[in-house]
């Protein structure tokens, strides 16, 4: 897993990118009592 990951933040870093914001939105919507509160 962690080499596919580090494949795409090597070679598709826009993607990578994405896919972080995609998630930190996901947490911040669904996660109210986590870190980001």
């Amino acid at each position: 897993m962690a080499t596919a990951l580090d494949r795409v933040l090597r070679e598709e870093p826009g993607v990578a990118r994405q896919i972080l914001a995609a998630a930190a939105t996901f947490a911040d919507r669904f996660a109210p009592f986590g870190p980001g509160s």
